[in-house]
Parts: C-alpha cells; sequence; structure tokens
C-alpha cells in the first residue's frame, strides 16, 4: 500500500510514471552523452601531444629532403645549362628563402598559442627600442 502511495504520488507530481521514466531516460542520455565527449576530448588531446611533434619532424625533413634534392640533382644540369654565376645566385636566393622559411616556421613552434606578451612588458620594450634610436636634431 506504502509503494502504491508513492506510484501514485509520483504520477500526481509529474503527471504519469511514463513522463518520470522518460525524463530518466533523457537524463541518463545526456550524463552518456556528456561522458563520452569529454573522453573523446582526453583520446584527441593526448593524439595532438603525440602527433605534433612528429609532424614538426615532418616539415623539417621535407624542407631537407627538397633542399638535397635541388642541390643533389637540380644544380648539376643547372650550372651547365645557365652558367655558374646564375646558378649560385638563384641558389643564394633559394638559401636565404629557406633559411627564412626555417626560421619562421620554428619562431612559430616555440611561440605559445594566443598569448601576446604583457602590455607592460610590450611598452617597455617599445621605450628601450626608442631610446635606441634617438633622431638627431
Amino acid at each position: 500500500e506504502v509503494a502504491k502511495s508513492d506510484a501514485q504520488e509520483e504520477v500526481r507530481e509529474h503527471g504519469s510514471a511514463t513522463g518520470v521514466a522518460l525524463q530518466r531516460a533523457n537524463r541518463d542520455l545526456a550524463r552518456f552523452v556528456d561522458n563520452t565527449m569529454r573522453l573523446g576530448q582526453s583520446i584527441f588531446h593526448v593524439a595532438m601531444r603525440i602527433i605534433g611533434p612528429c609532424m614538426v619532424v615532418l616539415a623539417y625533413s621535407l624542407q631537407g629532403f627538397v633542399t638535397y634534392a635541388y642541390f643533389w640533382h637540380a644544380v648539376p644540369p643547372l650550372s651547365e645549362a645557365v652558367g655558374v654565376p646564375t646558378c649560385s645566385a638563384i641558389s643564394s636566393f633559394g638559401v636565404f628563402l629557406l633559411m627564412n622559411a626555417l626560421y619562421n616556421y620554428t619562431k612559430a613552434i616555440f611561440t605559445p598559442a594566443g598569448l601576446p606578451p604583457p602590455f607592460e612588458k610590450a611598452q617597455l620594450e617599445l621605450m628601450e627600442l626608442s631610446e635606441k634610436q634617438i633622431t638627431p636634431r
């Protein structure tokens, strides 16, 4: 009789017994989806921690391979076709671009994403720079 009165009270409070079961099922489903999403985020985070350095090594390897292929396979025929001074000028410009790309890529790797320097630090650096470059009167 007590269980029956509890069930009647629950039906009175929530509308019907199926309504309560549906609310509980929705709640359980939402919890399951939330837990699954958290697990997926954790796995993705760990995977990116592992894959990130591998991608950096891959990028440097590809740049090194292209440089090797140019100097080992393209320079000898190019120097015969256009002459040594022109080939040297083209190669020097290519090395300049390579060094620029490597420098910028390395700076991008070691710079924290989305974190500019604090305003005070940037302002101090700017003031130091302007003091060094005093214009003559």
